[in-house]
């Protein structure tokens, strides 16, 4: 397996764990630093603590990397998916995640725009078809594999 093939599931499988996510919780049971927290009543605690679940964008932001939009000005089972170029981006990686939260299809490139399923045009025998909403990510990383932008998940449909 190349260490793209690795990024591509690792960028789906986070995609899938922030798309429908909850705070992570510690061994102690508390959250973890990916989550905020605000106080709410309690029937057992007066002033318990309830995690909020954070945005890639804060997370991210954070750690110095930048945010990309991903954008499909289309609908049908190939939509165009488009986004603008990088500053120290040598690789782009995008990944869709279906309505359950699996992996569907990936793709990686140095273009700013793909075809859902590959191919030039919506006629061509594509690998994949939308056939339900879907959450779609992209990622920019350098040639040194560290991640440099990345988008929120962004819903996609047929």
């Amino acid at each position: 397996m190349s260490r793209w093939s690795a990024g591509i599931i690792c960028l789906a499988v986070l995609v899938g764990a922030c798309a429908g996510g909850t705070a992570p919780e510690t061994s102690a049971g508390t959250t973890s630093d990916t989550s905020t927290t605000v106080n709410s009543p309690s029937r057992d605690e007066p002033d318990s603590t309830i995690a909020e679940p954070r945005g890639l964008r804060e997370t991210f932001s954070e750690r110095g990397v930048t945010t990309m939009t991903l954008r499909s000005d289309e609908t049908g089972p190939h939509p165009t998916l488009t986004w603008d170029t990088v500053d120290g981006a040598a690789l782009f990686l995008l990944a869709i995640i279906d309505g359950n939260g699996s992996p569907y299809w990936a793709w990686t490139g140095t273009e700013t725009s793909v075809r859902v399923g590959g191919g030039n045009t919506a006629e061509l025998n594509q690998t994949a078809t939308l056939h339900e909403p879907m959450k779609a990510t992209i990622a920019a990383v350098s040639s040194e594999g560290r991640l440099v932008a990345i988008s929120e998940p962004t819903t996609i449909g047929p």
